[in-house]
């Protein structure tokens, strides 16, 4: 299923994506000291939307990602080296991804509001759901807060 720039634009003013409930991370044996999570984004319209979450504890990496039906369309790269966008231009450091229809995936980008580290998933995921107006109705649990 291929989204074009409206739909996309249409997703992100969407005012009723929300996740319901705590978000707790899973160890991700087959990727070393790194945890995952995946949450479904509920909406009126019934968007196909999920966010996945992946977090090196080591705090070198942090990634949330939003999902349409199988597509990336928006991400959040903390502690990245950089990324080449398909027009070729390079985006170094931390950056945003945003769905581009022209290049029928997401173009990284840096927001001047891009503040949080890969150390702080908490603030990360504030600066992820308030980028993408993403209401998230529960807590975040760190993998030492688990029982």
């Amino acid at each position: 299923m291929s989204l074009s720039q409206s739909e996309f634009e249409e997703i992100l003013a969407d005012d009723s994506k929300r996740i319901v409930g705590d978000i707790a991370w899973a160890l991700d044996p087959a990727r070393g000291p790194s945890f995952r999570f995946r949450a479904a984004v509920r909406s009126a319209p019934s968007w196909p939307l999920w966010v996945v979450g992946f977090w090196r504890r080591d705090g070198r990496k942090l990634t949330y990602t939003l999902i349409y039906d199988s597509q990336r369309i928006a991400a959040l790269d903390l502690g990245a080296t950089g990324h080449t966008n398909a027009d070729g231009t390079i985006v170094s450091g931390d950056h945003l991804h945003l769905w581009s229809e022209r290049y029928a995936q997401p173009e990284a980008q840096t927001p001047d509001l891009l503040t949080a580290r890969p150390d702080e998933p908490r603030v990360a995921w504030a600066l992820f759901c308030a980028q993408l107006g993403i209401l998230h109705l529960g807590e975040m649990l760190l993998p030492r807060e688990r029982a």
